[in-house]
């Protein structure tokens, strides 16, 4: 897929609340600024790989958020 300086229409699955938004976003980054999603309590995903702020989107990517658990 090419490289587009903003994704437009990324659909981003939220796997806590099972909802799904689309949003046009150019980073990880820019995801947690049009969500109220606390950025340190879900991981990124594409494609099953773990998405970090520096990457880049692709046009149409599907982004699911992964709620961190942890146990003590």
């Amino acid at each position: 897929a090419k490289l587009v300086r903003e994704c437009s229409g990324c659909e981003i699955h939220v796997e806590r609340t099972g909802e799904k938004k689309d949003v046009d976003v150019a980073s990880i980054a820019d995801v947690f600024k049009k969500l109220p999603i606390d950025q340190n309590t879900v991981l990124v995903t594409r494609n099953h790989e773990l998405l970090t702020d520096d990457d880049e989107l692709r046009e149409h990517d599907e982004l699911l958020l992964l709620s961190v658990i942890s146990g003590g």
